[in-house]
């Protein structure tokens, strides 16, 4: 495999980034009955105990209280 030519797990990231919005958002409101107003991706670092950077991270505002 050449230096350009993605690992296949990062490859599995890129997709799974990709459609995670797509595919994760309407499961969210189906399964909790709650409607997303807004999706921020967050991009900060999180320090694990392996000291390894996330693949991606997200803040969903829900558009009414949930009580």
């Amino acid at each position: 495999m050449d230096e350009q030519t993605p690992k296949e797990g990062n490859l599995y990231d890129k997709i799974f980034k990709e459609n995670a919005e797509r595919i994760f958002l309407p499961l969210i409101e189906e399964a909790l009955g709650i409607r997303i107003a807004e999706f921020l991706p967050l991009r900060a670092k999180m320090q694990t105990t392996l000291e390894r950077d996330m693949d991606f991270s997200t803040k969903s505002e829900p558009k009414e209280a949930i009580i």
